[in-house]
């Protein structure tokens, strides 16, 4: 299948590794369907490109790079709408980036550790679940160490 990117021009994709997202993305609900595209060989970030929307894409990481402890509890509602059975074992969860810069001044990346993406591998089904109660914030501050190698 090929799809239509703003970023990556057409590209061939696999339909079986298209993941649905029942709710989509916080603001944006009307895209239910992506792919997880690599950004560079070797780098830690995803890009989780819209399927239906050339232009929307979300940068994605392991939150473990970011914070070596994180620690997530799904509620019931989260594990019946991603279809975990009993073992969690079988999701990957991923945070979104958010880089910005002004004009004149370096790059500021923060984290949203506080509404991880949540995927179901084996099922192809995603969630951004709210952690409610957390100490986590939506704009945790992130220093890129290696920005010839890892930037996006």
């Amino acid at each position: 299948m090929k799809i239509t990117t703003s970023r990556f021009g057409t590209i061939e994709i696999s339909e079986k590794d298209i993941i649905f997202m029942p709710y989509g993305m916080i603001g944006f609900s009307n895209d239910k369907e992506f792919i997880l595209l690599k950004h560079a060989e070797g780098s830690p970030f995803l890009w989780f490109q819209s399927i239906s929307n050339p232009s929307l894409a979300f940068v994605l990481i392991d939150p473990f790079l970011i914070e070596p402890n994180y620690e997530i509890q799904l509620s019931e509602e989260d594990k019946n709408d991603l279809q975990i059975e009993k073992s969690l074992d079988k999701i990957q969860t991923l945070i979104v980036l958010n880089i910005s810069s002004n004009k004149g001044e370096s790059f500021k990346v923060t984290a949203n550790l506080l509404a991880p993406v949540v995927i179901n591998i084996v099922k192809k089904l995603a969630k951004q679940v709210i952690l409610f109660g957390s100490m986590y914030s939506h704009r945790h501050p992130v220093e890129l160490k290696n920005r010839t190698s890892s930037s996006i």
